[in-house]
């Protein structure tokens, strides 16, 4: 059997699967860089390039040096499954014992087993748009009908549970995710509290996609739908030290079931693909989750990094902000700068290939996020040094100029 044949036989689900461009993005502005021998400045991905956190290193060498590279149980090591329930206990006064929570290599696990867990094909799903795109990918992936949560910059990109109100009779499933990607909004409590109710009333279960809870660039903390406490028997909550504690590469996410029951179920599910997790890496998260709480020295590199991407936005809404033909949205989480691009009379594709080309700038367009993202472009601050903040605004003017 030939490869052509082997393709031939796929399914149309996975002939038709779709997934991030911000890799895509990423592998092109690489290989320009090698093509033409200049360095671009890299904004499409969505990580922290801060060094990792020394206590979460140390985690890491302390665990290599006492040899543990071997299987451990798929479910996670306790140490780590203990830290994660006693973190997000502490944000959202939710009493959470260790048997509900399931360590996985990062997020994208969690709500894909979600998916697959709560919903048979044809169930609705409700996804914000934009969005990140692998809600709505995997939700299409597996059947069902996907529900658009269209998100309008007049309301600042958070979702109206008006709009939410209108669906959620059709929906079994909806995904939330405050701060928000790729917009940097945040929902109200009285949104959540708004979009709970709405969820226990129409019996909707809820992906609560938290990544980016520790990322706040204002003074108030984000809040969690997860602090509702009759919904959180239909919620799952999910977190990832990707963002948490910039460990992106180490692959480290949890999951958070709403009963014992449930986890055991998605455990199996979740070691039938992969086993478990390294050990040595749910080592140094454990460490890190541990001096988070402590207020040791994660917490410290935690204050510093907000510090930094509140002087980097600065700076770019500073320098791109007097630029007529583009209009930045302030972010208040996450570290991403979400532009309206559509003055400029080209397409987002249009505007990222030649901004990359002409200006050694890779940014990621707005149509990655869904439909209602053509004429926005993401820039990612959360790699960027002072220096490269400061270049950004004159090459984006330089090119809407030219």
């Amino acid at each position: 059997m030939d490869i052509l044949s082997i393709y031939r036989g796929l399914t149309l689900p996975m002939k038709n699967i779709t997934g991030e461009n911000a890799f895509r993005q990423m592998n092109k502005a690489n290989d320009w860089e090698k093509q033409t021998g200049r360095p671009v400045i890299h904004t499409e991905i969505g990580q922290i390039e801060k060094p990792i956190p020394r206590v979460l290193l140390e985690g890491i060498i302390k665990s290599l040096n006492n040899e543990q590279t071997g299987y451990v149980v798929s479910p996670g090591i306790p140490s780590l499954r203990q830290a994660v329930a006693d973190y997000v206990q502490s944000k959202t006064r939710a009493p959470i014992t260790l048997d509900r929570v399931i360590i996985t290599p990062g997020a994208k696990p969690g709500l894909t087993t979600a998916i697959v867990a709560l919903t048979k094909k044809g169930d609705g799903v409700a996804c914000p748009v934009p969005g990140y795109s692998i809600y709505s990918d995997m939700a299409d992936f597996f059947g069902n009908r996907l529900y658009p949560l269209y998100l309008n910059p007049a309301n600042h990109f958070r979702i109206d549970p008006d709009d939410f109100r209108k669906i959620a009779p059709r929906v079994k499933l909806l995904f939330l995710n405050s701060p928000h990607n790729p917009t940097g909004s945040v929902a109200s409590w009285s949104e959540i509290q708004e979009i709970a109710k709405i969820a226990q009333r129409n019996g909707v279960f809820v992906v609560s996609d938290e990544s980016y809870s520790e990322i706040m660039l204002t003074d108030k903390p984000a809040r969690s739908i997860y602090e509702v406490e009759g919904l959180r028997g239909q919620t799952i909550y999910l977190g990832s030290s990707s963002k948490t504690l910039g460990f992106s590469g180490g692959r480290i996410g949890w999951c958070i079931a709403p009963d014992p029951s449930t986890a055991e179920k998605l455990t199996t599910f979740l070691g039938n693909i992969y086993s478990c997790c390294p050990e040595f890496n749910q080592a140094g998260v454990a460490a890190a989750l541990q001096s988070l709480a402590e207020s040791g020295e994660a917490k410290q590199w935690l204050d510093e990094l907000k510090l930094h991407l509140k002087k980097c936005l600065k700076i770019l809404l500073s320098g791109l902000t007097p630029i007529e033909t583009i209009k930045c949205h302030e972010p208040e989480g996450a570290f991403y700068l979400w532009v309206d691009i559509s003055r400029t009379g080209m397409s987002c594709k249009q505007f990222t290939d030649k901004l990359l080309e002409q200006q050694w700038l890779s940014v990621l367009r707005g149509t990655s996020f869904g439909p209602t993202g053509e004429g926005y472009i993401r820039i990612c601050f959360g790699g960027l040094t002072l220096e490269e903040a400061e270049i950004i605004p004159d090459r984006i003017r330089d090119f809407v100029t030219s």
